[in-house]
């Protein structure tokens, strides 16, 4: 029994970030979550995209950062790895419960 606990103890551990909000549809998915940013962004705009987002679509993932508009807080902004994004309005995204 001592050897299950030290291995359970040795296990790394990975936090899941939580999606806070996610884009549906025939071919592309977009999650939002809680986690923070993990790419590099535009210069001025790291304080805008604070949150890691990802993009699905035809087998492939791309990384990438949201954020809430700083004029408008009905739009998200949004930047990927492969250098595309822009602004979309919140009521595409389908928002989780805030707990």
């Amino acid at each position: 029994m001592r050897w299950l606990l030290a291995v359970l103890l040795c296990l790394p551990f990975t936090a899941e970030a939580a999606v806070v909000a996610s884009f549906k549809s025939a071919a592309v998915v977009v999650n939002l979550t809680d986690d923070k940013c993990k790419i590099a962004v535009p210069p001025g705009m790291d304080k805008l995209l604070t949150q890691h987002a990802t993009w699905d679509e035809q087998g492939k993932s791309y990384k990438g950062c949201w954020g809430e508009h700083p004029q408008s807080s009905q739009h998200i902004l949004m930047f990927f790895e492969d250098n595309t994004g822009g602004a979309v309005h919140r009521n595409q995204f389908t928002w989780a419960p805030k707990v």
